[in-house]
């Protein structure tokens, strides 16, 4: 049933809750949609409305299962009208969205959008809010939707973020004047070389002025009430698990994963089908190494059509403590070579003091390392005993922790980013700057210009193609171009070494 994918909501500043004696959802009342469908179900279940009021971004929204038998099956009386009263369009008028419901034992129920993006990290929801940023310019209305696997906007995102934001400038160039979470600008940046006990400060390699330690989930969620501010579409708590084609074998959307299946795959009484988003541009923003843009990749050869290298991978594994005051310092960078890992194993710790005496603490491990006993997760309990490491931590509470894979390919890896249909963005193609450790901008400024393409190619008739073109003309060319050559003669040089354990 249709319906039953609004049965979430979404960290904004203003929230609606519809009530039951057994369920209920909550919704913003920023995205068009969900206003009209609560003044549906408020009519149509003779059901009173109950206004709550929300404005911190951080809060944690919940996903709550807006059981079938509320309303029972019917298509939409009409395509959904723009309700949003911050909409700036000259005219309410029909958008290309439009609901069908059919019998669900057999079929997925499906809406039709203009744009549909996959992840609403940096690169989506800067995607997202450029595409109708051009549409608000030239007073065009293009749908755009933004799916997300995680619970909330910014549940998935795991960084311990030095941000450049230089992209941000370019986004949303009067940030600074609003309430973002970009508040800890770099004060020192310290680079370590660590044996088992001790540690000594080489040149930092790094120019961290100007950039600010932030938690890039909170920089998503913020992003994310910019993009429904414009207009967009934003549903968390639906993974993308299917990419949808036409019988020409293009593009036109994906499907979100069934639910109420068991382990062994059975059917659950609870069973429920999918939905399929459909969209005239599908662009991937899902991160490294994204079950979705892995599939594309191989089906239109995309590695192949620009000669590209494989793509090579580290593992970040990070934790956030909060740490005694007299400890902290707000800005303070560090990023540590050598113990625990061995010379021939490519990678390094950071350790990032963010604010209200939080820290970020971290070690990435290439995943070419030689020893096959070597454990990650081991090393990086080995990296908070050094002395340098322990006597910050000793007192403090873990609060934070998780792990995820980088792209370390580099510009050699960079796949054809354009298919039938679609574009590939941020960390899904790999624009990660290895020296730098900064992969936030390039994959904001990618989304951008995917937005650009996807606009001329929606509203003027132009080529998805001229995204390539834009690439290689954009700023992001010329950063992954000056550090081509870091990666590779470091793993050509770690082949070489002879060297035991230490």
């Amino acid at each position: 049933m249709v319906l039953r994918f609004f049965s979430l909501s979404i960290s904004s500043s203003k929230s609606k809750r519809l009530t039951t004696n057994n369920y209920f959802f909550t919704t913003t009342t920023t995205t068009p949609p969900f206003k009209f469908l609560l003044r549906y179900l408020s009519t149509a279940a003779q059901l009173p409305l109950q206004s709550q009021s929300n404005n911190n971004f951080n809060s944690t929204p919940s996903i709550v299962p807006l059981t079938r038998s509320l309303l029972s099956p019917r298509p939409c009386p009409c395509p959904f009208l723009p309700l949003n009263n911050n909409t700036t369009f000259g005219s309410l008028r029909p958008t290309s969205r439009c609901f069908t419901t059919t019998d669900q034992s057999h079929h997925r129920d499906s809406i039709n959008y203009d744009v549909v993006i996959v992840g609403a990290g940096p690169a989506g929801l800067s995607a997202a809010i450029r595409l109708k940023q051009l549409c608000r310019q030239n007073d065009v209305d293009l749908s755009v939707c933004v799916v997300e696997k995680g619970a909330q906007l910014g549940a998935h995102i795991i960084s311990g973020n030095v941000f450049e934001p230089r992209a941000l400038d370019e986004l949303l160039p009067q940030w600074k004047q609003e309430e973002v979470p970009i508040s800890v600008p770099v004060s020192s940046d310290k680079f370590w070389l660590l044996t088992r006990d001790r540690a000594f400060s080489l040149p930092s390699p790094f120019d961290n002025k100007g950039n600010y330690v932030i938690s890039l989930s909170q920089l998503v969620r913020w992003l994310g009430i910019k993009a429904e501010e414009l207009g967009v579409e934003i549903y968390p708590g639906f993974a993308a698990s299917e990419i949808l084609y036409d019988s020409n074998r293009k593009v036109v959307g994906i499907a979100t994963n069934d639910m109420g299946v068991a382990k062994d795959g059975s059917k659950r009484e609870t069973f429920q089908r999918g939905v399929e988003l459909k969209g005239r541009i599908t662009l991937l923003a899902e991160g490294c190494r994204g079950s979705l843009s892995q599939k594309i990749m191989g089906d239109y050869n995309l590695r192949e059509k620009v000669q590209a290298q494989h793509q090579t991978y580290a593992l970040g594994i990070k934790e956030v403590w909060e740490i005694d005051e007299s400890k902290h310092t707000p800005g303070s960078v560090l990023h540590t070579i050598g113990w625990p890992l061995d010379h021939k194993t490519y990678g390094g710790s950071f350790l990032y003091h963010m604010k209200d005496r939080q820290v970020s603490v971290g070690l990435v491990v290439a995943l070419d390392y030689h020893n096959p006993y070597l454990n990650p997760y081991e090393e990086f309990q080995k990296l908070k005993h050094h002395p340098a490491i322990k006597r910050l931590l000793e007192g403090g509470t873990v609060i934070q922790y998780g792990a995820r894979t980088l792209n370390e390919g580099g510009l050699q890896s960079i796949p054809y980013p354009v298919f039938p249909g679609g574009a590939l963005i941020g960390c899904s193609a790999g624009f990660l700057n290895v020296p730098k450790i900064k992969g936030t901008h390039t994959a904001m400024k990618s989304g951008m210009l995917a937005a650009e393409a996807t606009y001329g190619a929606l509203h003027e008739g132009t080529s998805m193609e001229i995204y390539w073109e834009k690439l290689n003309k954009s700023w992001i060319w010329d950063e992954l171009y000056r550090a081509r050559n870091f990666r590779p003669p470091i793993s050509d040089w770690m082949d070489g070494v002879d060297t035991s354990d230490r």
